[in-house]
């Protein structure tokens, strides 16, 4: 997975959301 800095949140290389 990959942090997300500006969501905050942590999601999938290949995900968009």
């Amino acid at each position: 997975m990959t942090y997300n800095k500006r969501t905050k949140s942590l999601y999938m290389p290949y995900s968009k959301c």
